[in-house]
């Protein structure tokens, strides 16, 4: 199976986790941010996005996105890494 990790679960990251995840991929999605991770891991978005919600739901149960704190964990045990972070405006 084709592992990714992405890190940065906001608007981007976690729209592109989801997709991933429902394209057969194994996904470790990474945030700092534990109540989202929490909320995330639960199947519940922190975001709206239409259709997200059940992309997420049946990613997380049938374990292809796995949600998680630990940069390191994620990215040696992925063969490619995305960065979807904000980026500020000057």
């Amino acid at each position: 199976m084709r592992r990714v990790s992405v890190i940065g679960l906001g608007y981007v990251g976690l729209t592109f986790s989801a997709c991933l995840a429902d394209r057969g991929f194994k996904v470790y999605g990474v945030d700092i941010d534990e109540e989202k991770r929490q909320l995330i891991s639960k199947g519940r978005p922190p975001i709206y996005e239409e259709g997200i919600e059940p992309l997420l739901r049946r990613a997380i149960s049938s374990g292809s996105l796995k949600v998680t704190g630990d940069f390191r964990e994620a990215v040696l045990g992925s063969d490619i890494t995305f960065i979807c972070v904000g980026t500020p405006s000057r």
